[in-house]
């Protein structure tokens, strides 16, 4: 990043690769072979797209907490479809 510039903010970055449809929200940024979304956090390590969606929307997640998709969909960050597990 040049000298002088703000970085973009996580949750401004991420909802530019959100596609909302009717059922699933569709992460199309970069991902995994197993279909998970992942972006850059503000320190450039990869972080989970539905994590970041987890937390934008309810706040942090306790250490040894998963975020998993009730629709089983690994792209999908729609926030209703998530939920905490271990």
């Amino acid at each position: 990043m040049k000298p002088g510039k703000k970085p973009i903010p996580i949750s401004v970055r991420f909802w530019k690769m959100v596609k909302k449809t009717s059922g699933c929200w569709l992460w199309l940024g970069t991902g995994v072979p197993a279909g998970y979304g992942h972006m850059k956090d503000a320190d450039r390590n990869n972080v989970y797209a539905h994590r970041v969606s987890w937390e934008i929307h309810f706040g942090p997640i306790s250490d040894g907490l998963f975020v998993l998709h009730d629709c089983d969909n690994p792209c999908c960050v729609r926030p209703d479809h998530l939920f905490l597990g271990t």
